[in-house]
């Protein structure tokens, strides 16, 4: 009541209007507003020809007891008891507890078991493994990333789960499963993937080269080749083919592009050379030794001595028999 009240002189206080007039002519009137309060603030505006209207932001100090004294030989003893009453009291501050989450529900159910003692070796397991989870990731590495899909999922950093006797099921098994992926992420990472996939380009800048856009409007095949209707030969197949002798490329018309270093064409017929060491030292006997030196009768018992050795010599070639 009594802040009420002062509530409102202080209002009446702030809300005065005067009579403003700046153009010729016009009455101008000064006045003085007392503000019963500390303000750090003031505005004034003109509200319409007549009114002018300022007000000034202040701050009230909280009423105490100290102040209800002050008013004590203004008031009942009634209302004074009662405003006692109310500031003697105590504040009661209400505090919003925050909803749990599934998450911690389950943890808090969890830790009550084990206060009890009632909880099992599943859930001494579970507890512990939600109570220390973790993210572990895939394919968010400069290592990984070139060829994996970027993903996150939870696991767990406690590791006596492998020494207690629980079957891996449910979310325990989840769990575990999380874990043993993430150690295996790690080996493929650290010591399956080589340095050479780091830097690699990953994301929009890994542009794959396509062919069907590179060569796009250009004719693969010469599609008038393999029409039933056309009597064209493609040259190609016999002229760049190895299988054919140069004898028939050049009955067919192929032009004759082999190359002897002078850039002259030699044994356009197609005979196989042959060369032979031994027979070239015969040739040479009788060219210098044999022609200048040996008779007729000597000339005539080597050639017969020769005769078989060339036979023998020929005879030994894969292409001796061929026409």
């Amino acid at each position: 009541m009594i802040k009420s009240t002062l509530a409102i002189v202080a209002l009446l206080f702030i809300g005065v209007t005067f009579a403003y007039a700046e153009e010729p002519g016009w009455v101008t009137e000064e006045s003085l507003v007392v503000v019963p309060f500390d303000y750090h603030g003031q505005s004034c505006w003109l509200e319409s020809e007549t009114i002018y209207q300022c007000v000034w932001e202040g701050y009230i100090e909280p009423f105490t007891v100290e102040d209800l004294e002050q008013f004590k030989h203004a008031l009942s003893d009634e209302v004074y008891a009662e405003e006692l009453v109310k500031l003697q009291a105590e504040k009661i501050v209400i505090v919003k507890v925050p909803e749990l989450t599934e998450h911690e529900q389950k943890v808090q159910a969890l830790e009550d078991k084990l206060i009890k003692g009632v909880a099992t070796v599943n859930d001494s397991v579970l507890y512990h493994l939600l109570t220390q989870l973790d993210t572990c990731q895939q394919g968010m590495d400069s290592r990984t990333a070139p060829f994996q899909n970027a993903r996150e999922f939870t696991v767990s950093e406690y590791t006596q789960w492998t020494i207690n006797h629980v079957e891996y099921k449910q979310e325990i098994g989840k769990l575990v499963k999380a874990i043993e992926e993430c150690e295996a992420q790690h080996v493929l990472a650290y010591q399956v993937v080589g340095a050479g996939y780091m830097g690699m380009v990953t994301g929009e800048d890994d542009v794959q080269y396509s062919l069907l856009t590179e060569l796009e409007g250009v004719q693969a095949l010469d599609f008038e080749l393999y029409n039933k209707n056309s009597n064209r030969i493609d040259m190609n197949d016999i002229c760049d083919n190895n299988q054919y002798t140069w004898s028939n490329k050049i009955m067919m018309g192929c032009e004759d592009t082999r190359d002897y270093g002078d850039n002259k064409i030699r044994n356009p017929s197609g005979v196989i050379n042959y060369y032979s060491d031994a027979y070239t030292k015969y040739q040479k006997f009788l060219a210098d030794y044999g022609n200048q030196q040996a008779t007729i009768e000597d000339k005539h018992s080597q050639e017969l001595i020769a005769q078989p050795l060339l036979k023998e010599m020929l005879e030994s070639n894969l292409w001796y028999d061929r026409d």
